[in-house]
């Protein structure tokens, strides 16, 4: 899904409607584009979510 505006904004967007989970809780929001190609690279966030990660939500168009 495309990200709408700044990253920065949609991450405290949804941490706000986490507000009550007393949990460790890491939100990381990455462009579709971005995604693509940092998945490939050992070393960034995006490689582990890809080869170990789970989508708990998606949207579907």
């Amino acid at each position: 899904m495309e990200v709408q505006g700044a990253k920065r904004e949609k991450v405290l967007e949804i941490r706000r409607a986490w507000g009550g989970f007393e949990v460790a809780e890491d939100v990381l929001i990455s462009r579709p584009a971005e995604f693509a190609w940092r998945r490939l690279y050992p070393g960034t966030i995006e490689r582990p979510a890809h080869l170990e990660g789970k989508v708990l939500y998606a949207r579907h168009r």
